[in-house]
């Protein structure tokens, strides 16, 4: 049975109780008005009325209560034919028994209506022969009964047919609800089996893309390191193969992630500033190479006037443009690639860049095109088998442009080349400068004296005092540095917990906040979340200054309230921009807070401070643009980067063999971040893999990371240490001590180069690139010294022999080796 047709007989049992108690007082009235007597009457219908309701509250609407309802339904009628016996109404009380035989149908039960209609026929042969003169005195006989029996089996048969159809009907209802049900939960199982899947496959991907990135990374980083040593031509085409083909499979990788992250809908987006015409210029520079080996130049129109600055996700900007750019290249035969720009729609606060890349490549026809947007497809599969890849680019460039609000085409004739075109909207950023927009055909180029350029604050904010948080001392003096130069005045504190006790003292003298994430006793996550609940983002900006460039850690910051996130190394430029940004937002007041004995002055003597013009491995231009053009700061920080980190080699060492992995992932996160400021990328690459290892605890190759690290940084630190004497001696007197100072640099350069030599480093000549630069030799006595010509040949043996012959006695000679 149906459950509708069962709440039905549900609904219809209460209404009964309800209706045959009523013909209580009914019943009473009726025996009054024609006995003069209500009692009887009244006792009769209570009677009735007691037992269905004792049956319903016992079997509910049951058979039995649905029998015994019809002989009630009677019953009653019955009753008022008594009453009115005699009287005017008696015959019309035989209305009230088809009324009441029609009433049984609310059960939807054909055993009940039989059963009325049987009980109709059976008063009425009780009344012919029992009490004929109660009903039909004088007139009653059996033709008339029979008559009255037809029309009940006629009602009766009708309200069967009724009932039977009402029933069908029910029952075609409940089976196609049951089949919705099961539907519905078959699709609802479906559903979370493709979400499991969805789920699993994620997880899936995520590790197997951790496992496949830790040795990609290693590849990467060590071929990194063997381009910088002195190889064979051969060797240097080989390491050059490795790094390209390792770099072509982490590209690999990170399209399937890309692609498996917008399927699912997991794409997200981000807001910073960048420079339009400094990220196209980025993203030609890496398919330069390529087009150039390819017999292809590329060429760059700019057709409208572009904004000094945009807002928006730069890096899927970049991954977009760079994924056209790359297909133009590997699809061109010959001539140029074309890069159009174009802003369109300037408005106050946004701005729709259009980018149209044009190549006399392959050329697709009409039905090529209308499948080129479909993951891991291509115009055809010849394509894959001479040009290779996925088909995931441009399915992955379509997801990101349209998720960005834009849209992606392409016009394209076969043989003749295509041209992909683009647009995204992005959001203008006020810099503060009286135009809004530049002229991309007057940009001068970059001056020939970059390394000489101060990027100073804006002058409403200058002597504003900014607080800098950051654990490692070197990192502070950089910032101290780069703020001072720029005219602000700084304190510093050496974890988030000295900084929430400077806040919470004097919070009301800091513009702004610079500050480190990763720090000892408390960060500066937990530091910002303390600072929050006293100051709110609008009262005192926070921007996290870390070498963490991951989306995640940006998303991090932000949620803990920071306005803001610059990754490590600092470009000074971009820096000052964003603090005068915030001082703007902030409307701070050009009011000078006095010095306290936590504010870092400047050197007196650093304008007295000069850099020799070389000093290999490290790149004094590019390091002197990231220190803001000072050079006395950047001597400073290269020494003290030679006294703290030239034990870091055996310090992490020391650490993961201690299983204090924590511990050595912050030193090598430390290491990397100041590494990469003073521009030492081999440095940086290595130390890098080694906080990975350390973080996420596989230290099976941190033997080989450590090693390749001491090979890295002892050319650096043999370096580092021949500025030391300058450094000690800036004074313009040339005494005994200046004279001391340059043999002891000589002797420290010399030091250094046999530490390379006895194991073996690739990096020997390096370290006796910084020996020769210590013992003044010029070009043609360098390329002479025996030494040099011996590692030239890889006999380290016959190097360190040579370096005791010019400098005897200062170590022990080898043995020999017939001995």
């Amino acid at each position: 049975m149906s459950p509708q047709i069962l709440q039905l007989r549900e609904g219809f049992g209460r209404l009964l109780c309800w209706l045959i108690w009523a013909h209580v007082p009914l019943l009473a009235f009726a025996g009054w008005t024609t006995t003069g007597a209500a009692l009887p009457a009244a006792l009769a219908g209570t009677l009735l009325a007691m037992i269905y309701h004792a049956s319903w509250l016992l079997y509910g609407h049951a058979a039995v209560t649905r029998n015994l309802s019809a002989i009630i339904m009677m019953c009653l009628p019955a009753i008022l034919l008594m009453l009115f016996a005699r009287k005017p109404w008696q015959m019309d009380m035989h209305m009230y028994f088809f009324a009441m035989m029609a009433l049984s149908i609310g059960w939807f039960d054909r055993a009940t209506i039989v059963l009325s209609a049987i009980a109709t026929s059976l008063h009425h042969l009780i009344l012919l022969y029992v009490l004929p003169l109660a009903v039909f005195p004088g007139e009653g006989n059996l033709a008339r009964v029979l008559l009255h029996a037809a029309i009940v089996a006629f009602q009766a048969a009708v309200l069967i047919w009724v009932s039977g159809k009402v029933l069908q009907a029910f029952e075609r209802i409940h089976r196609m609800s049951e089949e919705i049900v099961a539907t519905s939960v078959a699709l609802k199982e479906r559903t979370l089996e493709a979400e499991e899947s969805t789920r699993v496959k994620s997880i899936f991907l995520a590790n197997v893309s951790h496992e496949i990135r830790t040795p990609i990374n290693a590849i990467l980083g060590f071929s990194h390191i063997l381009q910088r040593a002195p190889l064979t031509p051969e060797q240097m085409n080989q390491v050059r193969k490795i790094h390209g083909a390792g770099s072509t499979l982490l590209r690999l990788i990170n399209d399937l992630l890309d692609f498996s992250k917008n399927e699912a809908g997991k794409l997200i987006l981000e807001r910073r500033e960048f420079d339009l015409v400094e990220a196209i210029d980025n993203q030609i520079a890496l398919v330069r190479d390529s087009a150039e080996e390819r017999g292809l130049g590329i060429e760059v129109n700019y057709l409208t006037n572009v904004p000094d600055r945009l807002s928006g996700d730069q890096m899927r900007f970049d991954q977009v443009l760079l994924n056209l750019l790359s297909n133009a290249v590997k699809f061109g035969r010959t001539g140029t690639i074309v890069v159009t720009v174009r802003c369109d729609e300037w408005t106050d606060d946004t701005v729709s860049v259009q980018i149209a890349v044009r190549d006399n490549g392959i050329g697709m026809s009409a039905e090529e095109q209308s499948r080129l947007f479909t993951a891991f497809s291509q115009a055809d599969s010849s394509t894959t088998r001479q040009y290779g890849g996925t088909g995931l680019g441009l399915a992955i460039s379509r997801q990101i442009v349209e998720q960005m609000g834009g849209w992606i085409r392409v016009e394209s004739i076969a043989d003749l080349g295509s041209v992909f075109t683009f647009m995204i909207p992005f959001e203008r950023v006020d810099t503060g400068a009286s135009a809004p927009m530049r002229d991309k055909a007057a940009m001068p180029g970059r001056p020939a004296s970059k390394n000489e350029i101060v990027h100073v604050i804006d002058p409403r904010f200058r002597d504003l005092c900014v607080l800098l948080v950051d654990d490692n001392e070197i990192n502070r003096e950089i910032g101290v540095g780069l703020l001072g130069n720029a005219g602000l005045l700084v304190e510093c504190a050496a974890n988030g917990r000295v900084a929430c006790d400077m806040v919470g003292h004097s919070g009301q003298r800091y513009a702004a906040i610079l500050m480190d994430v990763q720090m000892p006793e408390m960060d500066g996550i937990d530091a910002t979340t303390e600072i929050r609940k006293v100051w709110s983002a609008d009262q005192l900006p926070i921007i996290a200054l870390t070498a963490h460039t991951f989306d995640e850690e940006r998303r991090r910051c932000l949620a803990a309230g920071m306005n803001d996130h610059i990754a490590k190394p600092i470009d000074p430029k971009l820096l000052i921009a964003r603090l005068n940004h915030w001082f703007q937002r902030g409307a701070r007041k050009t009011i000078p807070q006095p010095m306290s004995h936590n504010v870092v002055p400047l050197a007196g003597d650093d304008a007295f401070v000069t850099l020799p013009a070389d000093l290999a491995p490290f790149d004094l231009g590019l390091a002197l643009d990231r220190t803001n053009g000072n050079p006395a700061l950047l001597r400073r920080l290269i020494a003290s980067f030679a006294q703290t980190y030239a034990s870091a080699p055996s310090d992490l060492s020391r650490l993961i063999s201690a299983g204090e992995l924590a511990e050595a992932s912050r030193l090598a996160h430390s290491l990397k971040g100041v590494a990469a400021t003073l521009t030492l990328s081999s440095v940086a690459d290595v130390a890098a893999l080694l906080e990975r290892a350390a973080t996420s605890d596989e230290t099976g190759e941190t033997d080989n990371l450590i090693a390749a690290l001491a090979e890295a940084l002892d050319p650096a630190l043999a370096a580092a240490q021949t500025l030391e004497p300058t450094v000690r001696t800036i004074n313009t007197s040339q005494g005994a001590g200046g004279v001391r100072g340059e043999q002891d640099a000589v002797d420290l350069a010399r030091d250094a180069l046999v530490r390379v030599l006895r194991r073996r480093s690739l990096t020997a000549e390096q370290a006796f690139d910084a020996y020769a630069h210590a013992l003044g030799l010029d070009a043609q006595a360098r390329q002479d010294h025996p030494a040099l010509q011996a590692i030239a040949s890889r006999d380290f043996d016959l190097a360190l022999e040579a370096l005791n012959l010019s400098h005897p006695g200062t170590f022990p000679k080898r043995r020999d080796k017939s001995a």
